[in-house]
């Protein structure tokens, strides 16, 4: 049976990465959210891809862990970013209205 803290960096790492995006309630700090979802993201892969290098089989669910997380994380912040410029204009910066 596997340790159940085996999963913990994963789950840390994904929520880091993955908040950035979900918890962004407000539109001008969407940026900054996307951002942060790109950079949790990297750790995520970073262990996938030692995870997989590491195992005598070709994927256990520890990697695929890694990996899934880490590409939503990454898929997500970069749509943000790259699909939707209109949320990183300095108008919607500076708009400081509720």
């Amino acid at each position: 049976m596997p340790c159940p803290f085996a999963y913990l960096p994963a789950c840390a790492a994904g929520i880091f990465g993955g908040a950035g995006v979900l918890a962004a309630v407000d539109h001008r700090y969407w940026t900054y959210s996307a951002t942060m979802s790109v950079v949790g993201s990297v750790p995520l892969l970073v262990l996938g891809i030692r995870d997989l290098a590491n195992d005598k089989l070709p994927f256990t669910h520890r990697s695929m862990a890694y990996l899934a997380a880490g590409s939503i994380s990454l898929v997500m912040g970069a749509y943000l970013l790259v699909r939707k410029p209109w949320l990183r204009t300095a108008k919607n910066l500076q708009d400081d209205t509720w």
